[in-house]
């Protein structure tokens, strides 16, 4: 059956990960992305991660993770609000959810598919809070601590 619709089947062992360096590289990013968020139960943020995972936008290839993969754009849960639709929250209900939901979401390193120079936000050397990257981590923890205050920068 794989011959018939053109895909081409490499067997591996299963103790060898190394084998499948695709795979083990979504494990890696989908790790990290897990790790990221403040919440210890892994199982209950995945949902949330996989979709900014896979809406996630590859500058090398110039287009979104889905659409790479399913030939179409991902429609957002945004998207199917329209102005006339039954959907009555006032502004104020609405902001309130959303900076509760996005106040515990945690930036997630990118890999490096381009030569460009790294952005880095003019507001940054002003600003008065960071959080540190923890060197001991157990799996599908936080790796983050904080805020802390700056005391102190350099140039």
């Amino acid at each position: 059956m794989v011959k018939k619709i053109g895909v081409e089947n490499q067997n591996t062992t299963s103790y060898h990960p190394q084998a499948n360096e695709m795979i083990e590289r979504v494990h890696r990013v989908l790790k990290t992305a897990l790790t990221s968020q403040e919440n210890q139960q892994w199982t209950r943020t995945l949902s949330t991660v996989l979709l900014g995972l896979r809406t996630a936008y590859k500058e090398d290839l110039k287009k979104y993770v889905y659409e790479i993969a399913c030939g179409e754009v991902l429609r957002l849960p945004g998207d199917f609000l329209k102005e006339n639709s039954d959907y009555n929250a006032t502004p104020s209900e609405v902001f309130s959810y959303l900076h509760q939901s996005f106040g515990n979401v945690k930036p997630v390193p990118a890999s490096r598919h381009t030569n460009q120079k790294s952005f880095v936000h003019k507001d940054l050397d002003q600003t008065s809070l960071i959080w540190i990257k923890s060197q001991t981590v157990k799996p599908l923890q936080f790796k983050y601590s904080g805020p802390y205050k700056v005391l102190k920068r350099n140039d």
